[in-house]
């Protein structure tokens, strides 16, 4: 399934009809985790340290060793402002950064930020020094002197600031692998993991327990690619980097599902098979395989299948991929299968051609024939919400009612790139739209629960409008897009609209 796919219970959408036009940024309202391996500055208090990189500041807490939630996306400074310089006080009550526009002021109290004519004068707790010239890289890399460093791909990065907490510990920051820390009497440098390999995020998939999410995206020159682990309820994150080695090679990852201690990987090379404990593509499933080719760009998995969306095609793996079935190779030769979805007996596929669905027990295929006329051609999305299924395409959206067989249309949300994006629960949807994200739900303070409708932006603190994946936790929306992961809590009482 591209993207992901989310089924809740028990969800009510209280949120009001706003103007776009009138957008807000409030404090936590959008927080966006992104790259954040090139770090121009580094400041500490008595308890964190900050720093500054070229997507946003993020604060280490020292006495509990974990990361904050990134102050990316906070109101009063804008997400095209990078931040060149940093300051704390020692007790962390102001934080102030310097960009290409001037000074700006962060009270962490209030989360936000206040732009100032000059910066203060600064009671701070660290000072700023030399990289140590005894510096032990970490694992994997060579020290080349002068803050230089070059890891087994050959790759070299550099220390671009260091401070002296003067607790004992050094804290830097490096251009090309972020933040890390080394004690001043064994200056062991040890890298302190935030935020994603790599920024553009196309695919997000949640494991069962909903605590971890796998983030992967297309490669667009970036110095880094690969997958992120995220563990929402801790806030680390660790990096599956490709292209660093022959066990997982570089390559865009446009879709993610998975199984146990198996991640399944749709790829542009094909089908990575990825294990989650070594960290090695296991396997790789290509032409040769039975795909269509091998640019993947959809999957889903269950315990005993796995179906493979491709440009040219869609097939089927049993049982630890033993045998293979390509569904219907004269129908779907060179046709796209953009999206796929695993309902209990059935598989529905998006595709070039229309909206499919494949009986499991009997091997049956039958296209979907839309009474509204809406899904003719060319679908982009499928999600499913007990009893809904949704489907999107460029003339609009569907909503099946899988119990009833009525199936309504709104097709006055037009559309906004090559592919759309969908992700729905039980009383909300959200679809990628030509500003954003549009989402729709019941407004259950109306007898008719009639659907509204409103639109996410980057007036609201989205930072781009090119929106690559979409998940739904409750009353927080994940958007994933061509700048980072935005965590967007749609459902705010705070907001005034």
């Amino acid at each position: 399934m591209r993207g992901v796919r989310l089924l809740l219970s028990g969800l009510v959408a209280v949120v009001l009809v706003t103007d776009t036009a009138h957008g807000q940024v409030l404090p936590d309202q959008a927080i966006t985790w992104a790259d954040f391996s090139y770090v121009n500055s580094v400041a500490a208090s008595n308890e964190k340290v900050y720093f500054a990189t070229t997507n946003g500041v993020v604060a280490y807490d020292k006495l509990r060793e974990t990361w904050d939630d990134p102050i990316v996306g906070q109101p009063g400074l804008p997400l095209t402002e990078v931040p060149s310089q940093i300051w704390i006080d020692r007790f962390g009550q102001k934080v102030y950064v310097r960009t290409d526009l001037g000074y700006y002021e962060y009270n962490p109290f209030f989360r936000q930020w206040y732009p100032i004519a000059d910066l203060p004068e600064v009671d701070i707790a660290y000072r700023r020094v030399d990289v140590p010239d005894n510096l032990i890289p970490p694992p994997g890399s060579d020290y080349l002197g002068r803050g230089r460093f070059s890891d087994l791909a050959g790759r070299q990065w550099t220390i671009s600031s260091v401070i002296d907490d003067l607790g004992g510990q050094l804290w830097f920051g490096s251009w090309g692998y972020g933040p890390g820390t080394a004690y001043t009497g064994g200056p062991e440098l040890e890298l302190l993991p935030v935020g994603l390999v790599q920024s553009r995020v196309d695919a997000i998939w949640p494991e069962p327990t909903g605590d971890r999410f796998w983030i992967g995206g297309a490669n667009i020159g970036q110095s880094r690619t690969g997958m992120t682990e995220f563990d929402r309820e801790r806030n680390t994150v660790r990096h599956w980097e490709s292209g660093v080695s022959l066990g997982f090679p570089d390559a865009s990852i446009y879709d993610i599902a998975g199984f146990k201690r198996w991640r399944y990987l749709a790829t542009d090379d094909g089908l990575y098979i990825f294990d989650s404990q070594t960290g090695q593509v296991e396997r790789r499933l290509d032409e040769r395989s039975g795909l269509g080719n091998r640019e993947a760009v959809s999957v889903a998995a269950t315990e005993d299948t796995v179906v493979v969306g491709t440009t040219a095609g869609v097939t089927l793996f049993h049982a630890a991929f033993d045998s293979v079935t390509v569904i219907s190779p004269s129908r779907f030769r060179d046709v796209a299968v953009w999206d796929v979805e695993i309902l209990d007996d059935a598989i529905w596929m998006a595709t070039d051609i229309g909206v499919y669905r494949l009986d499991r027990i009997n091997g049956e295929l039958a296209e979907f024939a839309d009474p509204t006329g809406t899904i003719f051609s060319r679908a982009d999305a499928i999600a499913f919400a007990d009893p809904f299924l949704w489907i999107a395409s460029d003339q609009g959206m569907i909503r099946i009612d899988t119990e009833r067989g009525q199936v309504n249309r709104f097709s006055d949300i037009l559309a906004s790139r090559e592919i759309r994006v969908l992700a729905a629960s039980d009383d909300v949807v959200a679809l990628s739209s030509s500003r954003g994200v549009t989402i729709r739900y019941e407004d259950t303070n109306r007898e008719d629960r009639r659907l509204v409708e409103r639109e996410i932006t980057v007036l609201e603190g989205l930072p781009s409008d090119l929106i690559f994946a979409l998940h739904v936790d409750g009353d927080y929306l994940w958007i994933g897009s061509d700048r980072g992961l935005t965590r967007f809590l749609w459902n705010n009482p705070e907001r005034l609209d």
